[in-house]
């Protein structure tokens, strides 16, 4: 698969997600002439007064202020890399706002995503509750012909078929999905009772997006520019990464069989 949208927002919740899971795709379509922005949602506020939340305290913040600085610096060296724009809306992830205001979120998200040929927002498998909320959002307020895409999240798909590393209960399913077998298969694909099948409303057929060497090697090097999370999530990151798309054949993006975002994309 190929996008050939000339304007593409990448939704990303946090200050990684887009390069975690749409690196190589980004890089791809930016390389080919596209305007592609990389755009986070909860990016936090720098002018925050309130302590550091969980996440970011064992990242080794002492304040939500000073993560919400240090990871958008992160955020801009990384989309350097890969040939997108950086854009933060200043609202707060669920450990600091567990109800997020919706109203207020989509105002100021709507006119972001006004004129894109693409949008992309998380998919699959949809286990982090900012991830879910986020597209619920996005698929509820968007109008049913936007050209609306879904991409599988990273390292949260890897996690989910393989675990956090490599040790004994996980060889067999990284072997299995190394050799592109049909059982590494299942363990990768999303089905139709997930989450986003609910959300979504129709079936969506999910695709891989290829990508040569030098898209491939972008999508490294801006995940290691988020020097802040590496250690958070798991040993082995870019690696294990690396694998689960070898077996799914690129990055996955979901589409709706009958849809705007269908037309942007060549198979």
């Amino acid at each position: 698969m190929f996008v050939r949208a000339p304007r593409i927002v990448v939704v990303s919740p946090h200050l990684d997600d887009a390069a975690l899971s749409m690196g190589a795709t980004i890089s791809r379509a930016a390389r080919a002439g596209a305007h592609v922005t990389a755009l986070t949602v909860f990016a936090g506020d720098p002018d925050s007064v309130a302590d550091a939340g969980p996440w970011d305290r064992a990242c080794g913040f002492g304040s939500a202020r000073d993560a919400a600085r240090v990871r958008r610096e992160e955020d801009v060296r990384a989309c350097a890399i890969l040939g997108a724009t950086p854009a933060w809306l200043a609202f707060a992830d669920v450990e600091y706002e567990p109800e997020h205001d919706a109203d207020a979120i989509w105002a100021a998200l709507a006119p972001c995503l006004a004129g894109a040929q693409l949008v992309l927002t998380p998919g699959f498998p949809l286990h982090h509750p900012d991830h879910e909320w986020l597209t619920r959002l996005l698929v509820a307020r968007l109008p049913a012909d936007a050209p609306l895409a879904f991409y599988v999240e990273q390292p949260y798909a890897n996690t989910a078929a393989i675990g956090r590393g490599y040790d004994r209960a996980s060889l067999g399913k990284v072997a299995r999905i190394g050799v592109r077998s049909a059982a590494g298969r299942r363990l990768q694909a999303p089905q139709p009772s997930d989450t986003i099948g609910q959300i979504a409303a129709t079936p969506l057929e999910w695709i891989a997006a290829g990508a040569d060497a030098e898209a491939r090697d972008a999508k490294r090097r801006a995940i290691l520019a988020y020097g802040s999370q590496l250690d958070g999530l798991g040993g082995r990151l870019t690696e294990r990464i690396r694998l689960y798309e070898w077996g799914w054949g690129g990055e996955g993006v979901g589409l709706k069989q009958a849809g705007a975002a269908a037309d942007t994309v060549e198979t």
